[in-house]
């Protein structure tokens, strides 16, 4: 099951090694999960974030 009211914190990093990365907190306010692509599980979802980032 889903838990809606625990931020969880997330970690974000664009393409490339050397871009920064940035970690936040969100509540996760719905998602949906799509068919497997060469063995990775995608899905989509709706964040809401907290005041907390950072970037390192």
């Amino acid at each position: 099951t889903a838990d809606f009211e625990t931020a969880r914190s997330i970690r974000y990093r664009p393409e490339g090694d050397a871009s920064p990365s940035f970690t936040f907190e969100a509540f996760i306010e719905s998602y949906t999960v799509g068919p497997p692509v060469d063995d990775a599980i995608r899905w989509n979802a709706t964040l809401r974030p907290t005041d907390a980032i950072t970037r390192a």
